[in-house]
């Protein structure tokens, strides 16, 4: 285990009012809480470790791929469809942040676009 990781694993141990594990000031979410909010109404993902409520997203339809793109995602970890964002697009999702995810290897965002990018750069190399 690295040191970071030991790090976050330490800090996400303390614990918050309600006894919820807490890590930077919201709270640490299991894989079987995220799994529990998987309907229209109350719809949770997560991408690099962060939990997203994004049920009024789905609401409001303001979503570019649709409310079927958020349901078919409901309650999962979404990392990789959330890299096919733009830069703007995920710091929009800032919003929607309610804890982490635990036992997520948890990266920046914009890492996540540059290793997907240079993975897509370097298969398309590849090819030709």
């Amino acid at each position: 285990m690295t040191s970071a990781r030991r790090h976050v694993t330490s800090v996400a141990a303390e614990k918050g009012p309600d006894d919820r594990a807490v890590f930077l000031g919201l709270p640490v979410f299991s894989h079987a809480e995220l799994g529990a909010h998987n309907t229209e109404g109350d719809l949770w993902m997560s991408a690099h470790g962060r939990v997203y409520d994004v049920s009024r997203l789905f609401e409001s339809g303001a979503h570019p791929g649709g409310g079927k793109s958020l349901l078919s995602h409901a309650g999962q970890d979404c990392t990789l469809d959330f890299n096919f964002h733009s830069v703007a697009g995920q710091r929009d999702w800032a919003q929607y942040q309610i804890g982490w995810l635990a036992n997520a290897d948890r990266c920046s965002p914009l890492l996540g676009v540059a290793i997907w990018a240079f993975g897509r750069r370097r298969r398309a190399s590849a090819a030709a």
